[in-house]
């Protein structure tokens, strides 16, 4: 019954579950310390993955330390790019009539200037 599965939970938690009537799922390892545990899932913080939040996530040479790691991806800091923000980036994007190389606009045809 309800009732009995309640007075079996207040035991502790070692039985999955938790709250005042045993309405809330534990997570594995309560989520390592890295996330916050919504009814038996981990929600981990940013640069944590796995079940129970104890996997770092992993990005190309860690963003070369110019971005920061989300879904192991990078997001570059603003003036770098690449997969590993590694690379400058160009003004305005070479204003989208030309090719950025490590922060040297290279001009299509028909096109100058410094950026």
């Amino acid at each position: 019954s309800s009732q009995a599965h309640r007075s079996m939970c207040r035991c502790g938690s070692n039985h999955g579950w938790e709250g005042d009537g045993c309405e809330m799922r534990t997570c594995v390892a309560d989520c390592s310390g890295q996330g916050l545990c919504e009814n038996g899932t981990c929600a981990c913080v940013t640069g944590w993955k796995g079940i129970d939040c104890s996997q770092r996530e992993t990005c190309p040479d860690d963003c070369s330390g110019h971005g920061c790691c989300k879904n192991e991806m990078c997001e570059c800091d603003e003036g770098w790019m690449g997969d590993d923000c590694a690379l400058l980036a160009c003004a305005d994007d070479c204003h989208g009539n030309g090719m950025c190389k490590n922060g040297t606009c290279y001009c299509q045809a028909g096109y100058t200037g410094q950026t």
